[in-house]
């Protein structure tokens, strides 16, 4: 067994969030040029929130595109996860306590749960705080990584976590 294994980041997702935004962007813009001499204030603030929420996805992508860093690695100190939610950094590997393949929220899921989620939770800001305690609530898990986001095969990637912390 290799000493670590690197799973990298789906790049399609974020390349196709990057040319929706940036097509919506332009889009709004140019409606916003067109229209600014007819329009009632209350519509030309609707199209400039939708614009800044383009902008937002815009630059939210283009940083993922640009990220380098691989989403999850296991090591023999422990897995580095930088693609869930939490975003939890290295966990050791006496702190995992199951993974598994199972559907949340519609689609399949590797769900990873912690001895100590606590640990997890009070490193994180409000909002995501709240987003990854809903997660641990319904699956029990605190590291919840949407397959979708990473290359390689899920199933192959639960077997190696699970073989490396013997669970």
């Amino acid at each position: 067994m290799p000493s670590e294994l690197h799973v990298k980041r789906n790049k399609a997702l974020h390349i196709r969030l990057f040319l929706i935004a940036l097509v919506g962007l332009v889009f709004s813009v140019l409606y916003y040029v067109i229209q600014l001499a007819n329009s009632s204030l209350l519509w030309m603030m609707i199209t400039s929130v939708i614009a800044l929420l383009f902008i937002f996805v815009l630059v939210t992508s283009l940083r993922m595109l640009l990220n380098r860093k691989p989403a999850l690695s296991l090591t023999n100190e422990g897995i580095v996860d930088s693609i869930s939610l939490a975003s939890a950094g290295t966990i050791p590997w006496k702190e995992v306590k199951s993974v598994k393949l199972e559907t949340y929220l519609n689609s399949p899921q590797i769900l990873i749960a912690l001895h100590h989620p606590e640990r997890i939770l009070e490193k994180l800001g409000y909002v995501k705080k709240r987003m990854v305690n809903q997660q641990l609530v319904d699956t029990g898990a605190v590291i919840v990584i949407n397959p979708k986001m990473i290359q390689g095969k899920p199933q192959d990637i639960v077997n190696n976590i699970k073989r490396r912390a013997r669970v």
